[in-house]
């Protein structure tokens, strides 16, 4: 065969070799990436302590509970009044703090300085002790009729002992103050409507009472409130 013939057949062949091995192109497909965050490090530590300080704070600063319980009057109480346990009640409160009262027991028996009304707290600067009898003192009960002592008299109280005596008929009367001054132990309260007349029993010196029988009439001024020496 002449080479120019076998050339074109060559030449033919490899056309259609090429023309079968090359591949048809399929649909494209488009990938996706997905986006990289990268997050700054100084200002991620930034946030977090900031949320860190917040809860801290909101510990540290919210309120407390700070109820206590606080032994409160159930009742009136009056001033030279002996307190009882039954006159006593436990309450829980809060804020302002109280001089502490450990037990009911523990003010039983004392005296009221002041008028405590009911639901006011006790503290001890309201309380004194009972009345008791010294070395050298007697007790002598005294009826009088109203004005010869204070109308608010209570027990604790000192007291200046007045004794006025009659000399003779017409003629002014001999006033003698008592020293030392006396201490009440009670009191009682006059009844106007009855003429039941007010007696007072008194801590007074050994020495005063031969003055105190003998007495036609007897006066208390008081010269201190519960707690005050005599």
């Amino acid at each position: 065969m002449p080479r120019t013939a076998l050339s074109r057949i060559m030449v033919r062949l490899g056309a259609t070799s090429q023309s079968t091995s090359t591949p048809v192109p399929g649909p494209r497909r488009t990938l996706r990436r997905t986006p990289i965050v990268r997050a700054r490090l100084p200002e991620t530590a930034l946030g977090m302590g900031l949320v860190a300080i917040g809860v801290l704070g909101s510990l540290l600063w919210s309120p407390q509970d700070d109820s206590r319980r606080v032994l409160v009057a159930a009742r009136a109480i009056e001033r030279g009044e002996i307190i009882e346990v039954a006159a006593l009640r436990w309450v829980q409160t809060s804020g302002d703090r109280f001089t502490a009262i450990e037990s009911p027991a523990s003010v039983e028996g004392t005296v009221a300085s002041v008028r405590i009304a009911p639901g006011e707290p006790i503290v001890p600067s309201m309380l004194t002790d009972t009345p008791t009898m010294r070395a050298g003192e007697v007790a002598v009960a005294v009826a009088l009729d109203v004005g010869d002592a204070p109308g608010d008299l209570a027990a604790g109280d000192s007291v200046v002992v007045v004794i006025v005596t009659e000399v003779e008929p017409g003629a002014a009367p001999d006033v003698v103050r008592l020293e030392p001054a006396a201490r009440v132990i009670t009191a009682s309260d006059a009844d106007p409507m009855s003429g039941m007349r007010r007696v007072v029993e008194l801590a007074v010196d050994e020495a005063s009472l031969p003055s105190i029988a003998a007495a036609d009439d007897v006066r208390l001024a008081r010269v201190g409130l519960i707690g005050a020496s005599s």
